[in-house]
C-alpha cells in the first residue's frame, strides 16, 4: 500500500479552490501541496486543473468526510469516490481525522469528539484498516482539536493514539497547532504530548492558525477555536521547533481555510517553517538512524529533495551537490532504458517529448526489481495519462504493443508437444486441463489499429498521409530469438488463446470464447494451437503436476 511518489520534507501549503487558477498559471516554488478531496469530487473543472498542478507539484490528500469514528460505519459510496480521485492523482500522502461526522445518514459537517475507551479503540482501528484496504495505501490519522472530553474515557488521547498505532500499524499526522490548542482548552502539557508520540509513526506535521474566544461559561477564561483563519501563533512556532527536535525533518503543511489571504501569505508561512526547522536541526542535530539516512538519500536521488539530508553528510564544500552525481546516474540510466525499449514510440511522438515523459516516469516509478531489462512495463499507461488520452487516444495501445514486441523477441521457444500426445486423453480430462504455452506470446486488445501503425515504423515507411480511425483489433504477438510477428485474430479466438495463456483450463477458455462468438469451434482452436507449436506442457487437474 503506497504511492509511487514521495512527499518532500519541506513545508507545503494547503491548496484551496480560490488559489487553484493562480497556481496553475504561476507554478509557484513550493515543495508540495495538500487538498481536501471533498472540494474536488463534485467539481470536474477543478479536478482537471488539479491534474495540471500535479505535473509540477506532489499532491497530498487530507480527507474531511471519511469519519472513522462513526458507529454507523464508513460511508462506502464516499470512500469509493475518494478512491477514484486517489487513483487519478496518486497522492503522496492520504490522511484524515480522529473524529466522527456522520450519524444515521446525516452529515454533520464538523469534526466531533470521541470518548477514549476500548469500544472506541476497536471501532476506529477496524475503520482505519477498512479505509486503508479500500484506498490501497496508508491512511495517516490526525490528532483532533478538542473543546470537550468525556468522563467515561479510560485513557488519554495520547495513550489512545499510541495504542491505535500498535494495533493497526497506521501512521500519524501530528497537527502541532491542534496539540497546542487542545492542551490549552483541556488543561494538559503540549510539550509532554509531543514527547509521548511514537517517533516512527509520525508521517506529517500540520500548522494552522486559531482564533481566541471568550469562554461563555467562564467569562474571564479564553478558549481557542481551530478556525484556520489566521497566521500561526508564536507559541505554536515554539512547539513546532520542539516537534522538529523530537521527530526530525518531516513534511509540514501550512493550513489556511477561512478568511483566506493571498497565496503569497501562505508561501511566507511555509518559508518560516522551513527556516525554523533548518535552524533547529542545525543547532541540535539528533542521531539519525541508518534507515532514516537511506530514506533521505533515496528522496534526494529519486525526487530531488535535499531538504532532509542529515548534516553528518560530508564531501567537498557542499555534500548535497555531490548527491547529484548519484541522481544523474539513477535518472540517466533509467531514461536510457526507456529510450531503448520504446524507439517506435519515440518515432511517433518525437524524442524530446519521450525524454521529457521518461524523466517524469522515472521520478514517479522507481524500479521494483534489480533487473533493469524488466523496467518500463507501466510506461505505456503512464504515457496516456501524462500526455492526455484525448490528444493521442491510441498512444497507450501503441506503446503496449511495442513493449510486447520487445519481450517476445528475447524469448526462447521450447520444444512443443505433438498432437498425438493427447490422443489417449479422455475428453473430460482434457477439458479440465491447463496448458503451458511458449514464453514468447502476448495478446493485446486495442481500440485502434495500432498494428498497422507499427508496421509503418518497422518497414521505415513514411506516407504523406495515414488515415487512422478507431477500430477494435485483437492482436497476437509471437516471437523468439530476436524475431517476432503480429497477427490479427477474431475476438473469440483471441479470448480463447489469452485464457489458455493465463493457465485457464480448456472448458473455462471455451466458455469465455463462446460468450463472445456463439459459433466458436473449441476442437479446431485447440488443434490449431497444438499444431502451431504453441503448447509446451500441461498441468493435470488431478495431480497438479506438469506433463
Amino acid at each position: 500500500m503506497s504511492s509511487n511518489r514521495w512527499v518532500p520534507n519541506g513545508a507545503g501549503v494547503g491548496l484551496r479552490l480560490q488559489h487553484l487558477a493562480e497556481v496553475v498559471a504561476t507554478r509557484p516554488s513550493v515543495p508540495w501541496l495538500e487538498i481536501h478531496p471533498e472540494n474536488f469530487l463534485a467539481n470536474p473543472h477543478a479536478t482537471e486543473l488539479l491534474l495540471e498542478v500535479r505535473r509540477d507539484h506532489p499532491i497530498a490528500m487530507h480527507t474531511v468526510g471519511v469519519s472513522v469514528g462513526s458507529v454507523g460505519g464508513i460511508d462506502h459510496v464516499h470512500l469509493r469516490r475518494v478512491r477514484t480521485l486517489v487513483d487519478v492523482v496518486d497522492p503522496v500522502l492520504v490522511s484524515g481525522h480522529l473524529a466522527w461526522s456522520t450519524h444515521d445518514g446525516e452529515y454533520l459537517n464538523d469534526l466531533l469528539p470521541l470518548p477514549y475507551d476500548e469500544e472506541t479503540l476497536r471501532l476506529v482501528a477496524a475503520h482505519i484498516e477498512e479505509v486503508q484496504d479500500s484506498l490501497g495505501r496508508p491512511y495517516l490519522l490526525e490528532n483532533p482539536s478538542s473543546y470537550l472530553g468525556f468522563d467515561t474515557s479510560t485513557m488519554s488521547e495520547l495513550d489512545f493514539l499510541c495504542e491505535l498505532v500498535g494495533r493497526t500499524g497506521c501512521r500519524l499526522l501530528c497537527d502541532v497547532s491542534n496539540v497546542y490548542l487542545s492542551a490549552h482548552n483541556m488543561g494538559y502539557d503540549p510539550w509532554r504530548y509531543i514527547d509521548g508520540l511514537p517517533v516512527a509513526a509520525i508521517g506529517e506535521l500540520h500548522l494552522g492558525g486559531f482564533t481566541p474566544e471568550e469562554e461563555e461559561a467562564e467569562p474571564s477564561a479564553e478558549i481557542l477555536i481551530d478556525t484556520h483563519a489566521a497566521r500561526i501563533a508564536e507559541p505554536v512556532w515554539e512547539l513546532y521547533a520542539h516537534a522538529v527536535r523530537r521527530f526530525g525533518a518531516k513534511p509540514t503543511l501550512i493550513e489556511w481555510d477561512n478568511d483566506i489571504p493571498l497565496f503569497a501569505a501562505l508561501l511566507a508561512e511555509a518559508r518560516r517553517a522551513d527556516e525554523l526547522a533548518g535552524r533547529t536541526l542545525a543547532l541540535e542535530p539528533r542521531h539519525v538512524s541508518l534507515a532514516e539516512t537511506q530514506l533521505w538519500i533515496r528522496r534526494a536521488i529519486v525526487d530531488g529533495d535535499t531538504a532532509g539530508i542529515p548534516p553528518q553528510l560530508i564531501g567537498g564544500r557542499d555534500p548535497r551537490r555531490r548527491l547529484t552525481i548519484h541522481q544523474r546516474h539513477y535518472r540517466s540510466s533509467l531514461v536510457a532504458a526507456i529510450r531503448t525499449k520504446f524507439p517506435a514510440t519515440a518515432w511517433l511522438l518525437g524524442m524530446p517529448f519521450l525524454d521529457e515523459a521518461a524523466q517524469e516516469f522515472v521520478r514517479q516509478h522507481p524500479p521494483a526489481t534489480p533487473c533493469i531489462a524488466e523496467y518500463g512495463e507501466e510506461f505505456p499507461r503512464f504515457l496516456s495519462t501524462y500526455l492526455g488520452g484525448a490528444r493521442v487516444p491510441y498512444l497507450c495501445s501503441f506503446a503496449e504493443l511495442e513493449w510486447h514486441l520487445g519481450r517476445v523477441a528475447i524469448a526462447v521457444d521450447q520444444p512443443a508437444l505433438a498432437l498425438d500426445v493427447f490422443s489417449t486423453v479422455e475428453i473430460n480430462t482434457l477439458m479440465d486441463t491447463s496448458f503451458m504455452l511458449q514464453a514468447g506470446l502476448r495478446y493485446l486488445h486495442a481500440s485502434w489499429p495500432v498494428d498497422g501503425l507499427m508496421k509503418l515504423y518497422l518497414t521505415d515507411t513514411a506516407p504523406s498521409e495515414y488515415p487512422l480511425a478507431p477500430a477494435d483489433v485483437w492482436l497476437e504477438v509471437r516471437g523468439s530469438r530476436g524475431g517476432f510477428h503480429i497477427d490479427r485474430l477474431d475476438a473469440a479466438e483471441f479470448v480463447f488463446r489469452n485464457a489458455i495463456l493465463e493457465r485457464q483450463p480448456i472448458d473455462t477458455a471455451a466458455e469465455r470464447a463462446l460468450d463472445v462468438g456463439a459459433g466458436f469451434d473449441v476442437g479446431r482452436a485447440f488443434t490449431t494451437l497444438v499444431r502451431g507449436g504453441y503448447v509446451t506442457g500441461t498441468t493435470s487437474p488431478d495431480r497438479g503436476g506438469q506433463a
